[in-house]
């Protein structure tokens, strides 16, 4: 991850504020005992990544339904989006993505799931860096202890 002090130079001090208060919450999270479960399982399956690309190829800040994501994901199954679903709405509920609903083609309204301010601390960023791993190895790690 490349380090705030390079990248933010140039914000006004009310964008600095919000970019450093998003990185304190992302970090506050991997220490959390609260739903270490889902977030290391989201990382492991690199969620956020792959929410990440496909903002990227949109050209926008797009949101996608659990199916869409579950798509992108190597092993499938007939369960997958349900189950992704789950997880995606926990994540939300902790600001790490952002959810709103859309109708679809077939006229069913659905969740639809981006990543936020705090989320993108967990997807790769152009230098290579996450929070990801962090969030993994404290997991292991209060998970041996307990």
């Amino acid at each position: 991850m490349s380090s705030n002090s390079k990248q933010n130079n140039n914000l006004p001090t009310n964008e600095l504020e919000k970019v450093d208060d998003a990185y304190l919450s992302a970090l506050t999270l991997c220490f959390s005992r609260i739903f270490p479960a889902i977030l290391n399982a989201a990382v492991d399956l690199n969620l956020f990544d792959i929410i990440a690309k496909l903002q990227i190829s949109s050209g926008n800040n797009s949101s996608y339904s659990a199916s869409e994501i579950a798509y992108e994901l190597p092993n499938q199954h007939p369960e997958l989006a349900e189950r992704l679903e789950r997880m995606l709405t926990v994540l939300a509920s902790y600001s790490l993505l952002n959810c709103s609903i859309r109708t679809n083609e077939n006229g069913k309204r659905e969740r639809v799931f981006g990543l936020s301010s705090i989320g993108r601390y967990f997807a790769i960023d152009k230098d290579g860096g996450s929070l990801g791993p962090l969030s993994t190895l404290i997991h292991r790690g209060c998970n041996s202890v307990w």
